[in-house]
């Protein structure tokens, strides 16, 4: 199995978003580690960061979980805001937990482009 790292590839990982991108199609679709059949339907998924890194390839089925990364940000960044996507089951490549209940999916970044990926509107109706 893979060992997803903590941290964004590229920069506290020691691979990039290639490499893990080859490793998950590799490994094939994984539900909590266990080889499962891929879901059938878009998933949406959110996730806390500065703009430069809203495709990135950690999300959440949580909006908190966003909220939480976008207030506190990551050690190497400035806080950011939350994002939402509708990603299409193609590019998901895993869905993870490992016990921080983040409700993670990983996600490859080709399925995300501003067509999918919209900043959330925090004053409009929060989308749950």
């Amino acid at each position: 199995p893979i060992s997803w790292a903590s941290g964004e590839p590229g920069s506290a990982s020691c691979i990039g978003y290639r490499e893990w991108q080859t490793l998950f199609r590799l490994n094939g679709f994984t539900h909590l580690g266990v080889p499962s059949p891929r879901p059938t339907e878009p998933v949406r998924v959110y996730r806390g960061c500065t703009p430069e890194h809203r495709l990135g390839m950690s999300w959440s089925t949580e909006v908190a979980v966003a909220r939480r990364f976008a207030t506190e940000g990551m050690s190497s960044r400035p806080p950011g805001v939350v994002y939402v996507a509708h990603v299409h089951p193609d590019h998901l490549l895993a869905f993870v937990d490992e016990g921080h209940d983040e409700h993670e999916w990983v996600v490859d970044p080709l399925g995300l482009s501003d067509v999918n990926v919209r900043r959330l509107d925090v004053s409009g109706p929060q989308v749950e």
